[in-house]
């Protein structure tokens, strides 16, 4: 069961749909994407409109989350060339037990 929740972003309220149980998460992600907006208005971006402020924050996010997948994905190899390399040994000692 979906329900209705007000967030704070940016300054400025809205209301949302949100699933039971996770109002807490929602509250998480606005102060998330508050913290951004707030960083970009230290790096001097309170020249900005709100509106341009909002689409950077959505970049950085984006950016944040790209290089978080990459990293993920260079992990995934090496983990399958950790376990390439672990066979190869179990098979070199399976090998030598068998001659």
């Amino acid at each position: 069961m979906s329900g209705f929740k007000s967030v704070t972003v940016a300054s400025r309220e809205y209301k949302m749909s949100v699933e039971q149980g996770q109002e807490s998460r929602l509250d998480k992600v606005a102060d998330i994407f508050n913290s951004y907006i707030d960083q970009i208005k230290e790096m001097g971006g309170n020249g900005m409109d709100r509106d341009q402020m909002i689409v950077m924050a959505g970049i950085l996010m984006a950016d944040e989350h790209l290089t978080l997948r990459q990293q993920k994905d260079g992990e995934g190899e090496t983990l399958e060339r950790y376990h390439s390399r672990l066979a190869e040994r179990i098979e070199g000692l399976l090998a030598q037990v068998t001659a």
